[in-house]
């Protein structure tokens, strides 16, 4: 026996028009959110031969565009949020550049393990409830009638509430990072940088 498709009611609940606009209002603040995540994702860590850098940053760029949400989470815990460090620092190989400049710089925020846990499970919370508003959001609320509207508004009320939370997080995020690549661009700028390079010491010595 052939399945049958039920069509929905012309009468629709009159709050039907409230909800598409709150379901729209998380959707595009969710799109802001990921934006933001991307920048960071990319910028917060760069390696590579100095002459390469501007290619091996427009890759990632690229590559960032096709990632889900859930991978640049992952990323975003695996490299820019961090548990504390070892105090001695990881011994790391490069390759063999011979008199090129390899460059590597990471920026990174550091919490105590228990709250890196807290705000790795807080991240994932916030993937499901993407998912949950762009995939299930129509098979979890009947939006043909009144009741169903009233619990989907709530919802997204309380959903609205942590996007933009996640959202001024990650903002900050960003700024402390941004003030981070202004202070680091003034130090490369710098005489005594260039210095530095050429084997001079602060105090006048020459290495």
């Amino acid at each position: 026996m052939d399945e049958v498709t039920t069509v929905p009611s012309d009468d629709v609940p009159a709050t039907q028009h409230i909800v598409q606009r709150k379901l729209g209002r998380c959707l595009l603040r969710l799109q802001q959110y990921e934006r933001q995540l991307k920048a960071i994702v990319v910028h917060c860590e760069l390696t590579g031969l100095v002459d390469q850098i501007s290619e091996i940053r427009r890759h990632k760029v690229k590559c960032a565009k096709k990632m889900t949400m859930g991978t640049l989470m992952g990323m975003l815990t695996e490299s820019f949020l961090t548990p504390p460090l070892p105090n001695e620092e990881e011994s790391q190989t490069e390759a063999d550049v011979g008199d090129q400049i390899w460059l590597r710089h990471r920026y990174q925020l550091e919490m105590t393990a228990e709250d890196y846990e807290a705000m790795k499970a807080d991240l994932k919370e916030l993937v499901d409830l993407r998912n949950s508003l762009v995939h299930q959001f129509i098979e979890r609320f009947d939006l043909w009638s009144e009741s169903g509207c009233q619990a989907a508004d709530g919802f997204l009320e309380e959903s609205y509430e942590t996007i933009n939370r996640h959202c001024l997080s990650l903002q900050c995020w960003a700024k402390n990072m941004i003030e981070a690549q202004a202070k680091l661009a003034s130090i490369i700028q710098s005489q005594t940088f260039e210095d530095a390079l050429d084997g001079i010491r602060v105090d006048g010595s020459v290495d």
